[in-house]
This record gives C-alpha cells, structure tokens and sequence, in this order.
C-alpha cells in the first residue's frame, strides 16, 4: 500500500524477463498509457526522488483502475 524503489526495481525485473512475475500488470502500468515499459519505473524514481506526482488513478488510496485498457490484475 505504499510506493518505493521496490516497485521500480520489479519493474525493471520484468522488462528484462528476469523471471519476475507481476500479480497486477494494472499496478505496474504507472502512467497508465496501457503498456509496462521504462517510463512506469522511470515514473517511480521521478515520484520518490524528484516530487514528480505519483501514479495515476486510483493511488494513493486503493482501489481499482477506472481506465479501460487491456492490463488487468491475477489471472488473464
């Protein structure tokens, strides 16, 4: 329920198909352009070290992504 390096870092781990799996792409997809690439970690760091606004809706409280794309959470 709260963001730090981790979450850049298994992102980072699962573009370079490093055996990690992620639970919710939904979660990861930081920016919300429907895609897990660089920026969603890129989006992290610039959160935690630099002020930039954090991810997008629904955080910071929990709750499901009203956007409609195709990145979901648990099984496809």
């Amino acid at each position: 329920m709260k963001v730090d390096i981790t979450d850049a870092v298994v992102i980072v781990s699962y573009l370079f198909g490093e055996g990690i799996e992620l639970r919710c792409l939904d979660a990861a997809d930081i920016d919300d352009n429907a895609e897990i690439d660089f920026s969603d970690a890129i989006a992290v760091l610039n959160h935690l070290f630099a002020g930039a606004s954090g991810p997008s809706i629904p955080y910071p409280g929990a709750g499901t992504d009203p956007s409609n794309d195709a990145l979901h959470c648990g099984a496809p």
